[in-house]
Formats: structure tokens, C-alpha cells, sequence
């Protein structure tokens, strides 16, 4: 049993990945054809479906599946863990945090909060141009904090693997977002370094992910291996 979910698991996780190369390249074959509307942000709707840096799209949907994907997956363990009398909390902090993450991938919450935090008079420029990065960083700090046991806690190669997929996404959610940030304030945002700065930044958050999701499975394979 353990055989046959560890190769059911391993597939799904290549379709995941097998969806972003496509969406990627969905991307590029869009940026490259519509470059000018793009970047003067009038971009026809054939580009505004595939553009990753465009919300309430294909790839901005697919961003949210697997942070539900994620969600459910901690769900599952900590389900799973309660029921054999194992600690639980983090893994279902885990799960409400990344439900949190999928709304604000749907209804751009980070937004929302940069829209009030410039209504409140405070501006930034250069790398912390997007202030939703201040507080979505200090959480992710307290994130860190929480989880620190948990991580502590798990096996050598699922501690590594969850620390990997948690730089590739905080690069490209928080890192990226910078670069872009500094970028618009010195060059614009019509220009190709923005244009790779955001493409990159989209496409580390979704890497990220996937590489999550590949080892929480790993992780869940090996517990219901045990049992």
C-alpha cells in the first residue's frame, strides 16, 4: 500500500509540475507576442489570461489550487496525527495559514492592505515600495517561530525539504517582490527587467509549492508506511 501511494504521489506531483511548465510557457509565448501592450498595461485578453503578474487568471487560479492543495494536505495530517495521539497544532496552523493564503490569492487581500497602509499617509520607495511586505514578512517570522518545533521534530529529509520549498517561496513572494519594487522605482514597469523580475517571482512562489507538496506527501507516505 505504501508502494502504490508513494507512486500515485510522485505522479501527482509531476502533473503539478508538468501544469507550471506549460503555464510558463503560456506566459512567455504571451509576453513575447503582446510585449508592447504589456508593458504599456493594456494587454488584450488573450494576454491577461495567461500573464502570470496579472490577477483572477489561469495561472493566478492555479497559484491558489495548490495553496489549497497544501491546506488539505495538513489537514490530512493533522487528522491523521490526532488520531494516533501525536502532537497536532502546528500542522493544523499550517493548514489555516495556507487557507489564508489562498483567499488573499483570490481576493488580493495583500493588496488591501497596501492600499490601507498608503490611505494611512506612509510611503516607501525602492525595495519596500509594496509595504504588504512588512507585515506579510514579520508574519512569516512568527510562522517560522511556531513551526520551529515541528520542524525540529521530523525526519532529516522532510525538515530539509520543507525549509527548501519555504526560501523558494519567500524569494520569490517576498525577494522578487522587492527587486520589482526597486525596479518600478528606477526604471518603470514597462521595460523587460520587470517583466523577468515578476515572471521569476511568480514562478519561485509556485515552485515553492510544489516542492511543499511533494515532500508533505513523502511525509505522509512514510507515516501511513508505519503504521
Amino acid at each position: 500500500m505504501s508502494k502504490l501511494t508513494l507512486i500515485e504521489h510522485k505522479s501527482f506531483v509531476r502533473s503539478l509540475v508538468y501544469c507550471l511548465v506549460v503555464l510558463t510557457g503560456l506566459h512567455i509565448a504571451v509576453t513575447v507576442v503582446f510585449a508592447d501592450s504589456i508593458m504599456q498595461s493594456v494587454s488584450p485578453p488573450l494576454a491577461k489570461l495567461f500573464y502570470l503578474d496579472h490577477e483572477n487568471n489561469i495561472p493566478a487560479f492555479f497559484n491558489m489550487l495548490l495553496l489549497l492543495i497544501v491546506a488539505a494536505i495538513s489537514y490530512f495530517i493533522y487528522v491523521f496525527s490526532k488520531k494516533n495521539g501525536e502532537p497536532t497544532f502546528h500542522w493544523l496552523f499550517i493548514c489555516l495559514v495556507f487557507l489564508f493564503l489562498a483567499i488573499d490569492e483570490t481576493i488580493s487581500i495583500h493588496e488591501r492592505v497596501n492600499l490601507l497602509i498608503y490611505n494611512k499617509g506612509w510611503r516607501s520607495d525602492g525595495f519596500f515600495k509594496f509595504l504588504w511586505i512588512v507585515p506579510y514578512v514579520l508574519f512569516a517570522l512568527v510562522f517560522l517561530l511556531v513551526s520551529f518545533r515541528l520542524l525540529k521534530s521530523l525526519p532529516r529529509k522532510t525538515r530539509n525539504g520543507f525549509v527548501l520549498a519555504g526560501t523558494v517561496y519567500v524569494l520569490g513572494a517576498a525577494g522578487f517582490e522587492m527587486i520589482g519594487g526597486k525596479i518600478i522605482d528606477t526604471y518603470g514597469m514597462d521595460n523587460v527587467l520587470y517583466l523577468t523580475s515578476a515572471t521569476l517571482e511568480e514562478v519561485l512562489e509556485m515552485t515553492g509549492l510544489i516542492i511543499f507538496i511533494h515532500y508533505q506527501l513523502d511525509y505522509l507516505d512514510m507515516k501511513l508506511g508505519a503504521r
